[in-house]
Formats: structure tokens, C-alpha cells, sequence
């Protein structure tokens, strides 16, 4: 049944950066990183649904790299994962308190420090987790943030501005990968 499930999130995924008109190699690049994730998962022994979360974010960071902006198809498809687990878990709201404020802050401040779909994939996250995992993925996110940061300085793009949804994506892989090596091991 996880193949299935998988092979259908690939499946929609493919439709939808064919919607969009990405590239083939665009595609290419998605599946084969994809099914690393999904391999990587079974070694692991990752629940089945932050691997599906994994790989929208990994979609959503190849686009904000590459184009500086995120489809709101694939941000409505992590939106709906994401409400999907969050009802299957039972749903913790305290862990939405803050990335809420922030989402909020934003849209009344028109402030460009972080962009407000940004503060919506992290708020589509934090439904999923509790408080406690919340801050660990925080905690995560200041240390990609200051690495990513220091690249962005170093080898500065001409006009370009640091793209948060890689930031996001890796302190989402961490977050989710490190406590299962642990039990691996």
C-alpha cells in the first residue's frame, strides 16, 4: 500500500508541474530525489507521511531555487497533506499559536524579512507536530538559516534573495531523519 501511495503522490506531482509547464529535467530531478527519499525512508523506517511531506517540500524547494517563487498549487497540496495528518494525529493548537502570529504579523506589517507563503508552509508544519517538536524544528531552521546565510553572503546571486522554502525543507529533513537514525542505531 505505501508503494501505491507514493507512486500516486509522484503521479499528482508530475500532473502538476505539467500544469505549471516545468521542465522535463525539472521532473527528472524530482523523481529520481524522490524515490532516494522514499529508499532512505524504508531503511530508516520513516512514517509514511512526513516522507510525502519531504518530498512536496523538496518540489517546492527545487522551484523556489530555481524561480525565486512557490506555486500555490503545490503549496495548497502540502496545505491539504498537512490537515490530513494533523486530523489523524489530532489536531494540537498551541504549536499554531506562533507561526499564526507570525503569518498575521506579516500580512499587516507588509514586511519583506519573510514572505508570507513561507510563514504559511511553516504554519502548515507546525499543525502536524507539538509544541516541543515545534521548537526543535525552529531550533533547526536558525541553524540552516545561519549556514545558508553565510553562503548567500559568500557567493552573493546579483539581485537575488535568499530562498526560505530550502531553509524550511532541511530543517524538516533533520527534524524528521535524526530521531530515527537514533533508533537505528
Amino acid at each position: 500500500m505505501e508503494y501505491i501511495s507514493i507512486l500516486f503522490l509522484l503521479f499528482i506531482q508530475i500532473l502538476i508541474d505539467t500544469y505549471l509547464e516545468k521542465s522535463f529535467t525539472s521532473k527528472l530531478v524530482f523523481c529520481i530525489t524522490s524515490c532516494a527519499i522514499f529508499l532512505a525512508s524504508k531503511i530508516l523506517k520513516l512514517d509514511l507521511s512526513m516522507v510525502v511531506i519531504l518530498m512536496i517540500l523538496l518540489d517546492m524547494s527545487l522551484d523556489d531555487i530555481k524561480t525565486q517563487e512557490v506555486y500555490w498549487l503545490n503549496f495548497l497540496e502540502l496545505s491539504l497533506i498537512a490537515l490530513m495528518i494533523s486530523y489523524r494525529k489530532g489536531i494540537d493548537i498551541s504549536s499554531a499559536l506562533i507561526p499564526a502570529i507570525i503569518c498575521i504579523i506579516t500580512i499587516f506589517t507588509h514586511q519583506k524579512y519573510i514572505g508570507l507563503i513561507d510563514c504559511l508552509i511553516v504554519f502548515n508544519l507546525s499543525i502536524i507536530m507539538n509544541l516541543e517538536q515545534f521548537i526543535s524544528f525552529v531550533f533547526y531552521m536558525g541553524i540552516f538559516s545561519g549556514i545558508f546565510a553565510f553562503f548567500y553572503l559568500v557567493f552573493k546571486r546579483k539581485g537575488g534573495k535568499l530562498s526560505f522554502v530550502p531553509i524550511i525543507f532541511s530543517s524538516f529533513l533533520i527534524y524528521t531523519v535524526i530521531p530515527s537514525v537514533f533508533e537505528v542505531i
